[in-house]
């Protein structure tokens, strides 16, 4: 089910686990981080399971980077403050999480 590849890098799992390998995590040490089971975690990396949007955001504030270069928008990783995240209510970052995701959809059917 890892067929969510998009021109900017590969998937949310294929960057969560870039992510993980740079910063020297295991599976367990990041699903403890961000609240989740490790199988979880590890339907993350291999495209068998999306996080949310709270997930998301715990991710971002995790590895301070942001939403777009999580979801492959952005090729570019910029370092945030973790702070600037979590204040992005529930409700926006999950119409922010749709929007993006419908893009990425639009995108794939024009390739």
């Amino acid at each position: 089910m890892n067929d969510e590849k998009t021109t900017n890098g590969g998937g949310i799992g294929e960057r969560l686990r870039r992510l993980r390998f740079e910063n020297n995590l295991t599976q367990v040490e990041v699903a403890r981080e961000i609240g989740v089971t490790q199988q979880t975690y590890s339907r993350y990396e291999g495209g068998d399971a999306k996080p949310d949007s709270d997930t998301i955001v715990k991710f971002c504030n995790l590895y301070g980077i942001t939403a777009d270069y999580l979801l492959g928008l952005d090729t570019a990783k910029p370092r945030i403050e973790p702070e600037r995240v979590s204040l992005i209510s529930d409700n926006d970052m999950d119409m922010i999480v749709e929007r993006l995701l419908n893009r990425l959809k639009s995108d794939k059917e024009e390739l």
